[in-house]
C-alpha cells in the first residue's frame, strides 16, 4: 500500500526556480551586479521556494492544504458586482439543489453563502461537503472543503472524511482523478452559474 504524500512540491517550478537564482549568482560575480539589486533578487528566489514548498497535492491529484482536500479559486469577473454575483450564485443553488433552504448555512447579501449539500458521487453513496463563496465587486473566491465519503454498505451508513477514501491511501490514479474529474465539473458548473448575465 502506497502511502498519501502530504506535501508535493511542483519539481519543474523548482528545476527552474534555482537555474535562475543560479544565473544571478554567476552573474553576480561575472557582472559585478549591485549588492542591493543581488539581495532583492535572491529575496525573491527564496520567496518563489518557499511558496512553492506550500503548494499541496494528495497522490498529485487533489488540491489539499494542511493534509485535507481543498479546492480553492477567485474567479474574475470584470464589470460584475458583487451584488450580481452574489444573486447569480443564489439562483444556482436554487436550481442545483432540491431546497434552497436546507443547504444554506449562512447567507450575508451580497457578501458571501455557506452552503452544506450532498453530491451523489456513486449509486450507493454520497459525497458531503461544505461550499463558501465570498464576493466582491469584479471578482468572487470558493472553497469547497469538508469533504466526506457517506457510503451504505450491507444496509449500514458508514461515514469517513474523503481522505480516508481507501482510493486515496492507496493512491489509486484511476479512481483519483475519476473523483476530481467529478468534483470539478461540479465547480464549472458553479462558475458558469454565478457569472451568468440576468438580462432578459
Amino acid at each position: 500500500m502506497n502511502p498519501v504524500p502530504e506535501q508535493l512540491i511542483p519539481v519543474g517550478a523548482l528545476v527552474i526556480g534555482l537555474f535562475f537564482c543560479v544565473i544571478v549568482l554567476i552573474s553576480k560575480y561575472l557582472f559585478k551586479m549591485k549588492k542591493v539589486m543581488f539581495i532583492a533578487v535572491m529575496a525573491m528566489c527564496m520567496l518563489a521556494f518557499v511558496s512553492a514548498q506550500n503548494v499541496e497535492k494528495i497522490c498529485n491529484v487533489l488540491p489539499s492544504k494542511d493534509g485535507k482536500v481543498f479546492y480553492t479559486e477567485v474567479i474574475n469577473t470584470e464589470g460584475v458586482s458583487s451584488k450580481e454575483l452574489y444573486a447569480n450564485t443564489k439562483i444556482w443553488i436554487a436550481n442545483t439543489f432540491k431546497s434552497a433552504k436546507s443547504v444554506i448555512q449562512s447567507d450575508v447579501e451580497g457578501v458571501s453563502i455557506v452552503i452544506k449539500g450532498r453530491l451523489s458521487y456513486v449509486t450507493d453513496g454520497d459525497s458531503p461537503f461544505t461550499l463558501t463563496v465570498q464576493f466582491r465587486d469584479g471578482r468572487y473566491r470558493y472553497e469547497l472543503t469538508d469533504l466526506i465519503m457517506d457510503m451504505n454498505v450491507a444496509g449500514r451508513s458508514i461515514v469517513y472524511p474523503i481522505e480516508n477514501a481507501p482510493f486515496i491511501k492507496e493512491c489509486n490514479m484511476n479512481s483519483l482523478k475519476k473523483y476530481n474529474d467529478f468534483i470539478v465539473s461540479f465547480i464549472s458548473k458553479l462558475k458558469e452559474g454565478a457569472s451568468v448575465s440576468n438580462d432578459w
